[in-house]
């Protein structure tokens, strides 16, 4: 498809659904917040009203409740929606933070209730109803809200910011059109498509480039894109000077043609700032977060399946000669080997440099082994690999070594996995991608759902993944 006709198609897709163009982002993040807390406050009495806070249904400690806890909800909220608008994406804890301020509002109208003395009239039953019912539905309201908006964007109804977009002309029109800048609330007003002649001798003074940003002005923009590369650090520096005599931002968006450039982020380091061009995934917090969940998993893991991991070990002893645990080198975070630890399945062990992958009906598989297989319990033990640090409970299963380096060369984006710990289990396993890994498209399904994880990854993500594990079906898919 030629780019004049995607941008045919994108412009009929806007046009099915009515847009509402605002002055800026904080705009609508005002009307969302007078929405959230006129209804917050409405609900409060309502709820008050009837769980029977006081006998009188409009008694000044019900108006006040209402009143301060919808003002209090009102201000939080706008705090939200100004940072949502912000950086709108769909994994963001809305449902988390709307809890947070519901509890802060609600205290602060109780504390209120209490100042003006207007407690004796309270009950404290009424209250507890009214906080517990109110939070739910003021929760609910919130994620509906914030769904709808994000539709909304990616439909390009909302249009809050407009732009002025600058770069070589291909750039331009792959930012506009492949970009599709409207589903972010961006309406692009003005352009400057320069050629390799003008590039090469624009000038911040150039006619061409002040009447640019004189448009630009005149059509109320406040930010000026210009898209390009690290080649093109020059006529961005031209750009930049001619805005500086205007109330204008200058942002720096990487051309489409650079897709190892999609994670732009400035870091205060040097004299100057830095580009950082990829960022490690989960972050000192995430990383702390989901080092206490392992930890605590793990250790409550071993406590409570003690009595049948021992069960598990006589059976392995009496079922055939070897050892209870079977141990193998594995590749985990940032590339650095450790021993995996399961229950022996096999008669024979190999450890991981040369090895040939199990089969169905695989002679080498005991009477228990297969049971064991079948379920997942032989992956029980690596509980100990979780709790020494070596391994995490969600994450990508680590593979042979013989295995790692054969994959690694069938597909260049294998390695990536090893920017997290491995898990016991993740988000391939329960998708499906279990056990072979025979053919490339096998290979292929596991390494993109597990970098679909890493880059998505949250508390909830892992404890929607374990869940999956122990009850989808999906999961026992083709376990050998």
């Amino acid at each position: 498809m030629t780019i004049k006709a995607e941008s045919q198609r994108s412009g009929v897709e806007m046009r099915r659904h009515r847009r509402y163009q605002m002055p800026n982002r904080i705009y609508l993040a005002v009307l969302i917040a007078l929405a959230e807390g006129l209804v917050a406050a409405i609900i409060v009495l309502v709820v008050a009203i009837l769980a029977g806070v006081t006998s009188e249904p409009l008694a000044p400690a019900n108006l006040i409740l209402a009143s301060v806890a919808g003002l209090a909800y009102g201000f939080a909220s706008l705090v939200s929606a100004a940072s949502f608008l912000s950086n709108p994406r769909p994994r963001r804890p809305v449902l988390m933070e709307s809890l947070v301020s519901w509890i802060l509002a609600f205290a602060l109208g109780l504390a209120a209730i209490f100042m003006l003395d207007l407690d004796h009239s309270a009950q404290r039953s009424g209250l507890l109803a009214t906080f517990a019912v109110v939070g739910v539905i003021v929760m609910g309201l919130r994620g509906a809200m914030f769904m709808q908006v994000l539709a909304m964007m990616s439909r390009g109804q909302l249009q809050m910011e407009r732009i002025g977009v600058a770069g070589a002309t291909e750039d331009v029109i792959n930012y506009l059109v492949n970009g599709q800048v409207w589903r972010h609330g961006a309406q692009p007003v003005k352009t400057l498509q320069l050629g390799a002649d003008e590039a090469a001798t624009l000038t911040e003074d150039s006619e061409i480039l002040t009447r640019f940003v004189e448009d630009c002005i005149a059509r109320n923009c406040e930010q000026v894109v210009f898209v390009g590369d690290m080649n093109d650090l020059a006529t961005m520096s031209r750009i930049v000077q001619a805005c500086r005599r205007y109330a204008l931002n200058v942002v720096f968006a990487p051309a489409t043609r650079r897709n190892d450039m999609q994670y732009l982020d400035i870091v205060p380091l040097g004299p100057n700032n830095s580009v950082r061009i990829l960022n490690k995934p989960l972050g000192h917090a995430g990383l702390a977060a989901k080092r206490l969940f392992d930890i605590l998993g793990s250790a409550a893991g071993l406590l409570l399946l003690s009595p049948f991991l021992l069960l598990v070990a006589v059976l392995i002893k009496l079922d055939s000669p070897g050892p209870v645990f079977f141990r193998q080198e594995r590749m985990g975070f940032n590339g650095r080997a450790f021993s995996i630890l399961k229950f022996r399945s096999m008669r024979v062990m190999e450890d991981g440099h040369t090895m040939r992958q199990v089969e169905r009906e695989d002679p080498r598989i005991t009477r228990i082994g297969k049971l064991l297989r079948s379920s997942s319990i032989d992956e029980l033990p690596q509980l100990i690999n979780v709790l020494m640090g070596q391994m995490s409970l969600v994450g990508p299963r680590p593979h042979a070594v013989l295995h790692d380096a054969t994959m690694a060369r069938q597909l260049s984006q294998y390695a990536h996995r090893q920017r997290i710990k491995p898990g016991i289990t993740g988000w391939a396993q329960v998708n499906g991608f279990r056990g072979d890994t025979s053919t490339f498209e096998r290979i292929e399904g596991r390494v993109l759902h597990d970098l679909y994880y890493i880059d998505n990854w949250s508390m909830l993500f892992d404890v929607w993944i374990i869940m999956l594990t122990a009850f989808s079906p999906r999961t026992r898919q083709n376990a050998r």
